[in-house]
């Protein structure tokens, strides 16, 4: 399925430009979600790097707001642990590590919090396309 992001309709996936307002840029999601007052979100599937990159900034940008606050504290714990590390002989490349798997992590699971923070605001998946 290929979401249009200008005008929230759901396009067959072999669509080139969207049915209802032409506009060529279309993009794949694997759930589409709705609203009561019929606004649309679209969440995709796999590896999300904008997550993995920025975090609670991510969080923030898409509005779900205690991911934001439970990433940034977490971000924040783990810096008051690698500080802690300092101390060591190996402490940098214990550090780096604990980094780089906090970042695959939020990566990988970002989507499925992004859609668990979406339905918590009342968006449900749809079943059947426009």
């Amino acid at each position: 399925m290929l979401y249009c992001q200008s005008c929230n309709t759901d396009n067959s996936s072999q669509a080139t430009r969207c049915q209802d307002c032409g506009c060529p840029y279309l993009l794949p999601y694997a759930v589409v979600l709705a609203r009561r007052d019929g606004k649309l979100k679209g969440v995709k599937s796999g590896f999300n790097l904008p997550a993995a990159l920025f975090g609670f900034v991510w969080a923030a940008y898409h509005r779900a707001w205690n991911l934001a606050l439970f990433l940034f504290l977490f971000s924040l714990a783990l810096v008051a642990f690698n500080s802690q590390l300092a101390a060591g002989t190996n402490s940098l490349l214990l550090m780096i590590a604990f980094q780089a798997a906090y970042m695959v992590i939020r990566g990988m699971y970002a989507n499925k919090w992004l859609l668990q923070a979406l339905k918590r605001k009342g968006y449900s998946e749809r079943t059947t396309p426009n």
